[in-house]
């Protein structure tokens, strides 16, 4: 889920808003936005809202916070619902006032509004805050999530390097990872152990190609390595004698 959310300026004008019993109403309806998920679905037990919105506001308890959803729900800003034994807010304006989101790239913990179907979903990739786009944009659009659905697997050594170096590496070194790494368990834990080592000695972590040399020698980098500061200075080939620590 996003870090956030647009708040349109269209909300100093909200009549919805205003209609909202006091500043600090407004004020909690105002932040509950930044909590709304792809579908704008949030909390609305009390208890658990005021937590998350106002957690420094120990003036605000749980029962003032249960009358202002009730009173944005009376101003029709917000439908509360059930699933699940707990209770949610959908704020039914929400996508209109988020133009540009990416729907296609997004997921929730949430469940859907009462009503919801994939179909809105569909229709929000399409649209861009409820106006059409130009047709080849959304054709374009169309492919692109049809190209992620089709997509390879991708090989599990990228997921180890990125696991080891907090970052996937080179699109460029995709293919010798994918030639050289088998996939069993044994390969994989003995690549993650290359790469973190490779790490530690301070070499650089973007060098694929000396990473896949280490692992091709069945040789483990050290924290005293002697071979330059890309570590490729062996050539010995993996055959000729058994795993190897340098330290």
């Amino acid at each position: 889920m996003a870090r956030g959310r647009m708040l349109n300026r269209s909300v100093c004008k909200s009549k919805k808003l205003h209609d909202l019993p006091d500043d600090t109403c407004r004020l909690f309806a105002s932040w509950c936005i930044p909590h709304l998920d792809i579908r704008g679905v949030f909390h609305a037990d009390p208890t658990t809202v005021r937590s998350l919105v106002f957690p420094r506001r120990d003036d605000v308890t749980s029962d003032m916070v249960r009358g202002y959803l009730d009173a944005m729900e009376a101003a029709r800003l917000i439908v509360r619902f059930d699933c699940g034994g707990e209770a949610w807010q959908y704020w039914p304006g929400f996508d209109h006032n988020q133009v540009g989101i990416r729907f296609d790239r997004e997921s929730s913990e949430y469940p859907p509004p009462p009503g919801w179907c994939p179909d809105k979903l569909i229709e929000l990739v399409q649209t861009n805050g409820g106006q059409n786009p130009p047709e080849k944009k959304v054709k374009l659009k169309e492919e692109k999530i049809k190209a992620g659905a089709d997509a390879p697997e991708r090989h599990p050594a990228i997921d180890v390097y990125r696991e080891k170096a907090r970052a996937f590496p080179d699109k460029t070194t995709w293919p010798s990872i994918e030639a050289e790494i088998p996939k069993d368990a044994a390969s994989l834990e003995r690549w993650g152990r290359t790469v973190e080592a490779y790490i530690v000695v301070g070499w650089n972590k973007r060098n694929v190609r000396g990473m896949l040399d280490f692992f091709a020698r069945n040789e483990i980098p050290g924290a005293n390595g002697k071979y330059g500061k890309n570590g490729n200075g062996h050539s010995e080939p993996a055959s000729k004698k058994p795993e190897k620590v340098y330290r």
